[in-house]
């Protein structure tokens, strides 16, 4: 199994995206009201910090300004507005808030991710962040990350493909596909809770919402049964 969770942690992409397919641009974003320019979820995440609290206008303005600026990127690929969504979100904290406490860095840290999730969310009609799963399902009497992965990472690319919208179609290949790189997270997740190493902040940084959720099941479930003997 060690050797199996190096293999796949060397091929993982950390910039694993909320779906891997050919989409028509021509589509995205057409559902998308930037009047709620991130999820529920998403803006209980900050509404606890000082920061927030003090200018909840300003960061308001900010998300809608990204998520307007993604409806504007039809004619752009996937790939490139992600890539120009991650570097502008740090632009925009980098100029505009302080990172001096803790709790200032933390707060510019989720309002980047937030101004991201804008603009992709901007761009696919979708409404990320995702609040985390609820899996209240008993255990199996067993260790069998495999079978547990197969399980979890189904429900993933599932929800996953949902999300698109109703013009684009992808095929059984580019499904499996999807559902390839959410193993890939699961297993190291997996792996990583049964051998009780800290979570992977790194790796956890470069994943969307959906991937962390993958990793976070699978981190707990797999903390939850005695150690693995490969998992050292």
């Amino acid at each position: 199994m060690k050797q199996l969770i190096l293999a796949v942690a060397a091929a993982i992409s950390v910039t694993l995206l909320p779906f891997t397919c050919s989409a028509n641009a021509d589509s995205m974003g057409i559902n998308k009201d930037c009047n709620h320019p991130v999820s529920q979820y998403g803006i209980d995440s900050i509404t606890a910090f000082a920061q927030y609290k003090a200018e909840p206008k300003k960061f308001m303005e900010a998300m809608t300004e990204f998520c307007n600026r993604g409806k504007t990127m039809g004619d752009m690929g996937f790939d490139a507005v992600a890539n120009l969504s991650l570097t502008e979100s740090r632009k925009w904290t980098d100029s505009n808030l302080q990172s001096q406490s803790k709790e200032q860095s933390e707060f510019s840290s989720s309002f980047a991710h937030l101004l991201n999730s804008a603009m992709l969310n901007g761009y696919t009609g979708f409404d990320y962040p995702k609040p985390p799963e609820q899996n209240k399902a008993p255990l199996p009497d067993s260790f069998k990350p495999y079978e547990m992965c197969d399980v979890i990472t189904s429900k993933a690319a599932e929800y996953a493909t949902s999300q698109l919208p109703p013009q684009v179609q992808i095929t059984l290949s580019e499904w499996k596909k999807i559902k390839s790189e959410f193993e890939m997270v699961c297993l190291i997740g997996m792996a990583s809770g049964n051998g009780r190493k800290p979570v992977d902040h790194e790796l956890m940084s470069g994943l969307n919402d959906i991937a962390k959720d993958v990793y976070s099941q699978a981190y707990k479930i797999g903390s939850k049964y005695p150690k693995h003997n490969n998992s050292k």
